[in-house]
Formats: C-alpha cells, structure tokens, sequence
C-alpha cells in the first residue's frame, strides 16, 4: 500500500511517506490574521509622532517620551505576534502510513491523533476570503467516531497549499475507500436462519 501512494503521491510532487508541515504560506496567513491591531496601533503611533508639535513647548519632552515608549510597546506587540505566528505554523503536521493518518497539533505539548481510515466518512476542502488570497485552503475530516460531539469528530488541518490540500483529500477519500472495501462485513441472519443455528446447535 505505502508503494502505490509513493507513487501516486511522487507524481504529485509529495511523499506521503514522511512528516509534514505546513507550508510558509500558512505562516503568511497566521500573521494576516493578527495584524488588525498592530497596524491600528502603529497608526495611533504615528499620528501621535506626525501632531507633536501641537504640544505645548513645556510639554514637549514628555511628549517624545512617551511616542518613543508607545513605539517600544509598539516593537513588542510585533515581536509577540510573530513569535505566536510562528508557532502556531509549526504546531500543525501530518503524515501517512499503512494503517492511519496521523495529525500531530501543539509546539511545546504535542498532541497526536491517529486517524483509522476506514473512520473517514468525507473531507472537504474550505476556502475563506483571507485563504484565498494567502493562496490555502482548510482541509476539514469528518470521521465515523460515534461520538455526539461535532468536535470530536472533526479533524482540521488550517492551511495547506492548494494543490498539496487537494492531494492530501484524494489520498485521504482514495485510502478511506480502499480500507472501507477491506473491513469485515457482519454477517446478517434471518430470522428462519437463526431458528435453525439454534436447532444445530441442541
């Protein structure tokens, strides 16, 4: 089986056989997402920094001072929402393997999940405005878990590459398909049939 997806996959460009991540765009995408306030604040910054003169001369030096330390906050702000941006695009990886598709979430507490293919019920890939123009899409699995959370029975890979997402959901419903014609059928009985199991059985 991991012969026939390296070779599907090596045709794609990928190798389903190792880890991997998100791609650079997702990281693009994180800090889009982050940077409402940041730019506010900077604007804040500079018009404080662009009507300073307004002061009055008493005033002045402190008001210097405290442009200065707002674009020192201002330099943190930044500094913490890349760092968080960066995280949060290597807490996210997945990889393939004879058995199970596995989805590793977390940075410093990884949390693995490992997916039985036969559980997959479909996959669908999602695009909002912001994907699109980041050029991602949203790989959402819905599984079989037999659990009543909607949660729990969803898996969501945030942004891959467009074409790698695409990849990623043949390979995913072709797999599913593959273990879902593998998996044991229960044998169903009729009632006739039943009574006599029962009879051979005294």
């Amino acid at each position: 089986m991991l012969t026939e997806s390296r070779f599907v996959c090596d045709n794609m460009g990928m190798d389903f056989t190792e880890t991997h991540h998100l791609g650079p765009r997702a990281f693009l995408l994180f800090l889009g997402r982050r940077m409402k306030w940041p730019i506010f604040f900077l604007m804040l910054v500079a018009a404080a920094w662009y009507w300073r003169g307004l002061v009055p001369a008493q005033y002045q030096i402190w008001s210097d001072y405290g442009i200065h330390l707002a674009f020192i906050l201002w330099c943190g702000i930044m500094t913490f929402v890349i760092l968080e941006s960066y995280f949060e695009y290597h807490s996210h990886s997945y990889r393939f393997d004879d058995e199970y598709f596995h989805v590793i979430r977390g940075y410093f507490i990884k949390d693995e999940i490992g997916v039985v293919y036969h559980q997959i019920q479909h996959v669908t890939v999602k695009s909002g405005v912001m994907d699109r123009l980041a050029g991602v899409r949203q790989l959402v699995i819905v599984l079989n878990a037999g659990s009543g959370d909607p949660a729990r029975n969803t898996l969501t890979l945030p942004a891959l590459d467009r074409n790698k997402a695409e990849a990623v959901q043949r390979e995913l419903l072709r797999m599913a398909h593959r273990a879902g014609r593998r998996a044991p059928q229960e044998k169903t009985y009729s009632r006739n049939e039943e009574e006599e199991e029962e009879s051979e059985d005294e």
